[in-house]
């Protein structure tokens, strides 16, 4: 069995990728981080998909 999956058409995928080569594991983890949400609007709840 197979899906057609449509291919996402966001701004940030039609933009051009940030080819920054990382040398060290600090770099990776500060760009990870970036893309968190601050401890303040951290939140307990149950989560679901809709």
């Amino acid at each position: 069995m197979s899906f057609y999956v449509p291919p996402l058409m966001t701004s940030s995928l039609l933009k051009s990728p940030d080819t920054t080569l990382l040398d060290r594991k600090d770099q990776l983890v500060a760009y990870m981080e970036s893309g968190c949400k601050p401890r303040t609007d951290w939140r307990i709840g149950t989560e679901h998909e809709k």
